[in-house]
C-alpha cells in the first residue's frame, strides 16, 4: 500500500514525468530512507555505508536533502548510544570523516559557495520572520508543507494517517520513535532554515521572506520519509487495536486498502483523466530560438522567468549578448489590472515598440495583457501556444 501511495503522490507525479533534478533527488533520498530503516533494524556496516552512499547523491541531487540527511543522521547516532553499539558508532564516525573529505568539502567549495554568489538572497535580511507567530508557524507549516505535497482532497487523508502515525509511536516507544525522532529534526532545521530566509522557495523581496516560504517543491525531499513514517506507524496501529479487538484486524485492512484506492484513483483523474500536462517552458524557449529574434525585444512574464532562462542558458545557441533584449516583469503581473498593466507597459518602453515577443502562462494577466496591446493597436501572432505561449505582437499602422 505504501508503495502505491508513494508513487501516486501529486509531488512525485508530477516530476516523474520529466528528468530533473527533483526526479533524481526522489530516487536517491528513497535508497537512502531504505538503508536508514535497515541500519536500525539489522545494525550492519553494508546497509550504514548504503546510507552514506545514497545520503551523498541525494544532497547532489537537491541541497534541501541536507536537512532529511542531518535528521537521520542524528537519529542514528542517538540509537547507537542507546544501545550501547560502540562498533556501529565507530563505524559510523569513520563513514563521517570519508564522507566529509570525499565529498562535503567539493560540494561547499566546488558547488554550494560558487553557485551562490550571485544569488539575489545574498542581500536579504536573514532576522527571522514569522507570519503568525514562532510557535503557530511551526505547527500551521506542518499542514501547510503536507497541502503542497497532496491535493487539497486527498491532504485529508494524509492529515488523518499522520495523527494515527503520531499517537501510535508512542504505543511502541522504543523502536518506533526513532523514525519520528528523525523528521522531528528535520522539520526544526528547516522551520529554522526558511524563516531565516536561508533556504525556501522565494523571490528574494520583502513580499517573500520567513516562514512565507514555508512548503512547496523545496519540501519535497520529507516525501520518500513520510510514506515508511505513516505506513509503519499505521502498522503499529492496526496491531494495537488487534490486541484489544481480535478480529478487528482485517477489518481496518481492508478499511485502509479500499481508502488508498480512492487515493490512487483520485490522483490518476486529476493528473491523467482530466488532461493535465507538465508545464511547457522548455517547447516555449526552443520555439523562441527557431524564430530566430535574438535582436528584437522579448518580454518575459514572471512566472515563467526562472525556467525560460534555464532553457536559454542551456541551449548550444545561447550566448550572453541575448540577454540584452530580454527583459522580465515584476511580481506585479500576478495580480495587476487593465489600468496597471498599461501603466507598466507604457513605463517599460513597449507600448512604442514597432514590436517585440512575450512569453506568459495561459492563465492570471494574460487575457488583460491581449486586451490592453489590442486596444493599443498590436496585432497578436502566436508562434507557440500551450500552458506557456510565445507570442508575436506588432503595432499596426493606422
Amino acid at each position: 500500500m505504501g508503495s502505491f501511495f508513494y508513487l501516486f503522490t501529486p509531488a512525485v507525479f508530477y516530476y516523474g514525468l520529466e528528468c530533473a533534478e527533483y526526479n533524481l533527488m526522489l530516487c536517491c533520498m528513497s535508497w537512502t530512507v531504505f538503508f536508514y530503516f535497515k541500519t536500525l533494524h539489522k545494525m550492519k556496516l553494508s546497509a550504514l555505508t548504503g546510507f552514506f552512499l545514497f545520503a551523498i547523491l541525494s544532497v547532489y541531487s537537491q541541497y534541501g536533502a541536507a536537512f532529511l540527511v542531518t535528521g537521520m543522521y542524528l537519529s542514528l547516532v542517538i540509537a547507537f548510544f542507546q544501545d550501547k553499539n560502540r562498533r556501529m558508532l565507530i563505524r559510523l564516525l569513520l563513514l563521517t570523516v570519508i564522507t566529509f573529505f570525499a565529498a562535503v568539502l567539493p560540494l561547499v567549495f566546488l558547488f554550494l559557495i560558487p553557485q551562490m554568489a550571485n544569488q539575489g538572497s545574498a542581500t536579504v535580511s536573514h532576522i527571522p520572520f514569522f507570519v503568525h507567530g514562532v510557535v503557530y508557524d511551526f505547527f500551521w507549516g506542518i499542514g501547510l508543507t503536507l497541502s503542497y505535497m497532496y491535493d487539497r482532497i486527498t491532504v485529508w487523508g494524509v492529515y488523518f494517517l499522520f495523527s494515527i502515525c503520531i499517537v501510535s509511536f508512542f504505543l511502541d516507544r522504543k523502536k518506533r520513535i526513532r523514525p519520528l525522532t528523525a523528521l522531528a529534526i528535520t522539520w526544526m532545521l528547516y522551520y529554522v532554515a526558511v524563516a531565516c530566509s536561508f533556504y525556501g522557495y522565494n523571490n528574494y523581496n520583502m513580499s517573500s521572506i520567513g516562514t512565507k516560504n514555508i512548503g512547496g517543491k523545496y519540501s519535497y525531499f520529507l516525501i520518500p520519509f513520510l510514506i515508511p513514517i505513516l505506513f509503519t506507524g499505521l502498522q503499529a496501529f492496526t496491531k494495537w487495536m488487534g490486541t484489544k479487538i481480535p478480529d478487528i484486524k482485517k477489518y481496518l485492512f481492508l478499511f485502509f486498502a479500499l481508502g488508498i484506492t480512492v487515493f490512487c484513483c483520485l490522483e490518476v483523474y486529476r493528473m491523467g483523466v482530466k488532461g493535465w500536462s507538465k508545464e511547457d517552458v522548455r517547447e516555449a524557449a526552443m520555439a523562441w530560438y527557431d524564430e530566430d529574434i535574438q535582436d528584437t525585444k522579448t518580454l518575459i512574464h514572471q512566472w515563467n522567468d526562472a525556467a525560460f532562462q534555464f532553457y536559454l542558458t542551456h541551449d548550444k545557441r545561447y550566448h550572453p549578448s541575448l540577454q540584452e533584449n530580454i527583459e522580465t516583469t515584476g511580481m506585479w503581473i500576478r495580480h495587476t489590472d487593465y489600468n496597471d498593466l498599461r501603466t507598466h507597459l507604457k513605463e517599460m518602453g513597449y507600448l512604442d515598440n514597432k514590436d517585440f515577443y512575450h512569453i506568459t502562462p495561459d492563465f492570471g494577466s494574460y487575457e488583460i495583457f491581449l486586451d490592453v496591446m489590442r486596444d493599443e493597436g498590436y496585432s497578436v501572432d502566436t508562434i507557440y501556444e500551450g500552458e506557456t505561449l510565445l507570442l508575436h505582437l506588432t503595432k499596426q499602422d493606422i
